[in-house]
């Protein structure tokens, strides 16, 4: 089974502790695209380091760097944690030197945290495993009713859901590994907890400033604010990620399986990537096989038209990660031998590209169904024809070529698209329908009798417009001019 050929593509997050070489490579082969690493618990250093060994592996797959964001945590403390009843009282603070573990202060690291959450409010810890009902403001610090038995451990999300908290966009921490991310070839960069376009701005703005202009931003939505605010947001960022793991804990967990397809939905419209995240096979961070519900999981998020499904602690520290990995492939292999071409949100215009980009896209859409061709190909210099193409979720796939590697492996996110170099730089557009089909043919990806359909512009490699269109066999594309 050739996990590569895949439509859905999967994102799985690396550790620093659990990244060497032979393991990636292990990952790779069972169908991992994207390498996404998590800087709210490894150094800049480390992420290096763990980068350079994905490198090694495949200059194809693409470095995810995901920032913390506005968020709130316990702080780091010394004490072991302790069990609380239902009814007992903890005092939260924002004020670390009040932090008294023993006699149930409990500070967190959003030093006006104690100002900002109103009286009747809930709190939810460590993604809702504990919550707690806040009575009343006392010496700088809030009041709170244990509403079940749990314990509060250290640097564990603080959650109060439907309560806009003043967070700053960017930590200290955020903005240094943007500029990382910046100097070292990163590919995307995943911010958390978006709440609005201006958050995306931020980011942007700090990667310009460092010349990394060519970084992909994709938005994790995991509070009420970003999904009010999808749409805006998507105009903006590159992709969007459903998060739901703190997404299910800022709204009813019930709105979450909707919410996860309109944001997939208003991603797809306009051509961007969208990711799909937790506890996608949770149950194989201890266990060889999956649930038959993650499973089906899974299988709703390709139906939904996402571009790729998200493993977490599975393969970070889990017992099982290859396993998990070659599930997620086989899912996304089975669905895409036994469904039908599908356009699942009728989309009709590609918002935010002109009427030209938009014909060609649907064209070579329309013609892999009308015409039953074997393949799409096309040479990209911004990758955006792909991702265009990409947005109609074709069975076929997409063969990408391009000379420039960083769009190549953010290509490697995108549905149905496969991507390949070119070597030389080629102005002559019949030259280089020539030498990309011939590099399919030579790699066996496809046959002398495959039918094509290849989009391309009338140059290359200077971005312009797509302008040329044909549908042919192989073999006769080859053939001189």
């Amino acid at each position: 089974m050739n996990f590569r050929e895949k439509n859905t593509k999967i994102t799985a997050k690396i550790s620093d502790k659990k990244c060497e070489p032979d393991f990636l490579k292990s990952l790779y082969d069972a169908g991992l695209d994207v390498a996404w690493f998590n800087t709210a618990h490894q150094d800049e250093a480390a992420t290096l380091d763990a980068m350079a060994n994905v490198r090694e592996v495949s200059d194809k797959i693409a470095i995810m760097i995901d920032t913390k964001g506005p968020e709130v945590r316990t702080i780091n403390f010394d004490e072991e944690p302790k069990v609380f009843k239902i009814g007992d009282k903890v005092r939260f603070t924002g004020k670390v030197d009040l932090h008294d573990y023993a006699n149930n202060v409990i500070a967190v690291d959003y030093p006006n945290f104690h100002n900002e959450v109103p009286i009747g409010r809930e709190i939810l810890i460590d993604d809702g495993s504990i919550g707690l009902t806040v009575e009343k403001l006392e010496n700088e610090a809030i009041v709170c009713n244990i509403d079940n038995v749990g314990s509060i451990k250290k640097r564990k999300s603080v959650n109060v859901p439907n309560t806009h908290i003043d967070l700053p966009t960017l930590t200290k921490k955020d903005t240094s590994f943007l500029k990382f991310s910046a100097e070292n070839n990163v590919d995307f960069i995943a911010h958390s907890f978006v709440r609005s376009k201006e958050d995306v701005f931020a980011v942007r703005n700090v990667l310009d400033a460092h010349g990394g202009q060519g970084i992909k931003i994709i938005a994790k939505i995991e509070n009420r604010e970003g999904v009010e605010n999808i749409d805006e947001i998507l105009d903006h960022a590159d992709g969007v990620m459903v998060a739901r793991g703190d997404l299910a804990v800022e709204v009813p967990a019930a709105e979450v399986p909707l919410l996860q397809k309109r944001m997939i939905e208003s991603a797809a419209k306009r051509g961007k990537l969208s990711f799909v995240a937790t506890q996608m096979l949770d149950s194989m961070i201890e266990n060889p096989r999956p649930t038959r519900a993650e499973v089906s999981d899974i299988a709703t998020a390709i139906l939904d038209g996402a571009d790729s499904t998200c493993l977490s602690g599975e393969t970070a520290y889990g017992d099982y990660p290859v396993e998990a990995v070659q599930t997620m492939s086989k899912v996304s292999l089975d669905l895409k031998k036994n469904r039908v071409h599908t356009n699942p949100y009728q989309i009709q215009e590609i918002l935010g590209v002109s009427k030209r980009e938009h014909f060609f896209a649907k064209t070579a859409f329309d013609a892999a169904i009308e015409l039953d061709v074997d393949a799409i190909v096309v040479p990209t210099v911004s990758g955006k024809t792909a991702e265009h193409i990409s947005s109609f979720r074709s069975r076929k796939p997409i063969y990408a070529f391009s000379y420039d590697d960083r769009v190549l492996r953010q290509l490697m996110a995108k549905h149905a698209v496969r991507v390949n170099n070119i070597e030389e730089i080629i102005q002559d557009t019949d030259k280089l329908v020539q030498v990309c089909v011939q590099s399919l043919l030579e790699q066996g990806l496809v046959k002398e009798d495959a039918v094509l359909a290849v989009v391309a512009g009338t140059t290359y490699p200077a971005p312009k417009r797509c302008s040329f269109f044909e549908v042919g066999k192989a073999s006769d594309l080859v053939k001189e001019a």
